[in-house]
């Protein structure tokens, strides 16, 4: 007479069962916890990490936008590019004519002649003669 497995007790059922049940029971008690927030959940987690992430971007976005309508506000009262041309002219002209110009080796031969004019006593119109 063969033994039946289902109608046998070798002694492995009420361990197996009771493992079930614990097993059951651990999970229930997990969810619970989870739900509660005494134990995080992965999921939650990682979203709650993406979504720090997500605001750390949007946040860095808005100040690029903030930054970058500063600098359009300062480009529109700039000059355009014939102006400078025509200012980039006039400095050349300058240039050219600045050699007409006195050198500062003038100035101080000039300087000093008006000062010994005023020790000699002729005043302000030796001053004036070249």
């Amino acid at each position: 007479m063969g033994a039946s497995i289902i109608g046998s007790d070798d002694g492995w059922t009420r361990p197996a069962l009771a493992g079930v049940v614990g097993g059951i029971v651990a999970l229930i008690l997990l969810i619970v916890l989870q739900a509660i927030g005494v134990v995080p959940s992965p999921g939650r987690s990682a979203a709650l990490q993406a979504a720090d992430r997500a605001n750390a971007a949007q946040q860095a976005v808005a100040d690029l936008d903030r930054r970058l309508s500063a600098v359009e506000m300062i480009a529109q009262n700039l000059p355009g590019k014939s102006a400078l041309d025509g200012v980039g002219d006039r400095v050349a002209q300058i240039e050219k004519e600045l050699g007409a110009l006195a050198t500062q080796g003038d100035l101080t031969v000039l300087d000093g002649k008006a000062r010994r004019a005023g020790k000699d006593g002729r005043g302000a119109a030796a001053r004036c003669d070249p």
